[in-house]
């Protein structure tokens, strides 16, 4: 039994691909992406002031995380143009014209919506 000389295997490559692995999940699971898309993936999200600057980001973001974008604004011609750069992307994106500071603009926003 002496003869016989046990070697210890080379655990090197598998420790390296497991950790590469492991190193994969933790990005996914704590990424800012990976956790924006677990929480909007098919919610409906409707964002005001969307027909440009942070709304219009805001809104290309979510859409790229698997939301449907409601998007308000005064302006529908530069909505629609939002809609079709978010829909040229593979997502999914509705404009409704709407004033804030009308409260019957309002309304009629919420009967359009629901």
């Amino acid at each position: 039994m002496n003869d016989i000389e046990w070697q210890r295997p080379d655990l090197r490559p598998h420790i390296k691909r497991i950790s590469a692995a492991a190193g994969w999940r933790w990005r996914q699971r704590f990424s800012p992406r990976g956790a924006l898309r677990r929480r909007v993936a098919g919610q409906v999200v409707l964002i005001t002031g969307a027909s440009s600057g942070i709304g219009a980001g805001l809104s290309h973001r979510l859409a790229r995380a698997g939301a449907t974008v409601l998007l308000v604004a005064r302006s529908i011609e530069k909505l629609q143009d939002t809609v079709d750069d978010i829909q040229a992307d593979g997502g999914r994106a509705h404009a409704y014209r709407c004033d804030l500071a009308d409260l019957d603009s309002c309304d009629r926003l919420c009967e359009q919506v629901l």
